[in-house]
């Protein structure tokens, strides 16, 4: 009888320890992470455009768990997309419902914010591979996450692979330059890459958290 007072004693100090759980105590704190509604990030991307190196402006617009606005470019070459749940559609004068690979490119893309990823830990599985190690098993990706922690133990460097146009793509997402944004660790530069191939680099210039967001910006 002992032991079982004992073992229940010891189980909330022990699912308090979940591996995702540390990673968002070190990105600003659990409660603080639970009770973020929005996140709005302004950057300037740099692409490779065949020869040449392009730079456009973007702003994330995410009201969490699950609803997000991407808008990028500028003048003519400004694009916006916008996501909520299973509906992903272009806005602007005409918009349009986008297919079901593209959601599921545009879910995926979401769940690579690092604040994403600690807010919604608790729909991930966790599986610590090392002291800086961790396997997750994400929603909307069909193979497993690998992600990699920094001294601070920040998310450091996301690998896992996808599907894109039929063929299977080894991705990978370096991050760095954390700062403190209202008392949330937030990377400012983030780099993706595509079967090793550098293929943007983000610059973040701002971050506001809790920023109230007008649901039509989604519609």
């Amino acid at each position: 009888m002992r032991l079982i007072l004992a073992l229940a004693l010891l189980a909330p100090a022990v699912s308090a320890q979940t591996p995702l759980g540390g990673v968002a105590d070190a990105l600003g704190g659990r409660e603080r992470l639970d009770e973020l509604t929005t996140v709005v990030t302004r950057s300037r991307v740099r692409a490779p455009l065949g020869s040449r190196t392009v730079r456009v402006r973007s702003v994330q617009s995410v009201v969490l768990p699950d609803a997000a606005r991407w808008d990028t470019g500028q003048g003519r070459a400004a694009r916006s997309v916008a996501i909520s749940g299973d509906t992903l559609r272009t806005l602007g004068a005409e918009a349009r419902l986008l297919g079901a690979s593209a959601t599921i490119q545009a879910r995926q893309s979401l769940w690579l914010d690092p604040l994403v990823l600690a807010v919604r830990r608790r729909e991930i599985q966790a599986q610590r591979l090392g002291p800086d190690l961790l396997r997750l098993t994400v929603p909307d990706f069909p193979e497993a996450v690998v992600l990699r922690l920094n001294a601070d133990r920040r998310p450091e460097l996301l690998t896992t692979f996808r599907q894109r146009d039929g063929r299977r793509e080894y991705l990978e997402v370096r991050y760095a330059d954390y700062r403190v944004v209202q008392g949330v660790a937030v990377p400012h530069r983030v780099t993706q890459a595509v079967a090793g191939v550098e293929t943007g680099t983000a610059t973040v210039q701002s971050v506001r958290l809790g920023q109230p967001l007008e649901p039509a910006t989604f519609r």
